[in-house]
This record gives C-alpha cells, sequence and structure tokens, in this order.
C-alpha cells in the first residue's frame, strides 16, 4: 500500500479516478481505509491507502490511472480558484499599456 495525501475539495469519487481510473475504485478506497463510506467527506491533509497496483474494473480505467500517476495529475472536482479582489491596474497603468 501507498499513503497519499487528499488536497482541499477532493472527494472520493476524485481520488478513485486519480488513482484508479474509475469511480469504481471507491469501493477499494472503503475497504482499504478504515473507517470509510460512501458518504464520507474528506478533510485536506487526511492520508488514504492506496493500493500499489492499479485494479482493472474495465478496458481502460488501468491506462487513464497510470497516465494520472506518471503526470502527477490531481483530480478535485470541488475546487475553487482563489478570487481576486480590487482591481489588477488603477486606471493611468490600464490606459498605458493599452494605449487608450
Amino acid at each position: 500500500m501507498t499513503k497519499i495525501s487528499v488536497e482541499n475539495g477532493q472527494t472520493l469519487i476524485d481520488i478513485a479516478i486519480q488513482q484508479y481510473g474509475c469511480y469504481q475504485g471507491v469501493f477499494d478506497l472503503i475497504n482499504d481505509n478504515e473507517g470509510l463510506g460512501l458518504s464520507s467527506q474528506l478533510a485536506a491533509g487526511q492520508v488514504l491507502n492506496i493500493k500499489d497496483e492499479v485494479p482493472t474494473y474495465n478496458d481502460n480505467n488501468v491506462a487513464i490511472a497510470l497516465h494520472f500517476r506518471v503526470n502527477k495529475i490531481r483530480v478535485n472536482s470541488q475546487y475553487l480558484p482563489p478570487v481576486i479582489t480590487g482591481g489588477f491596474y488603477d486606471e493611468d497603468d490600464f490606459d498605458n499599456d493599452f494605449d487608450i
């Protein structure tokens, strides 16, 4: 087993897709991590056990999981980028940069 750390906003389905290439990996996550259930909320920094070998669930999931692992792709369906408040430019800078 390998251990991974959950990022803020990740769900069980996110982790299943990221590590096992499809949603069906949720059941392995539940079996391999005591206290998890289908409705479990994950917390940022929570450590989960992940199988070293990707189980085969369908024709494509192993290739997808390996692509995500090799390229260090993190699946996060609830991530919200930071919101920038205030302007990027003051009025004079905007006019100078865009020749207005």
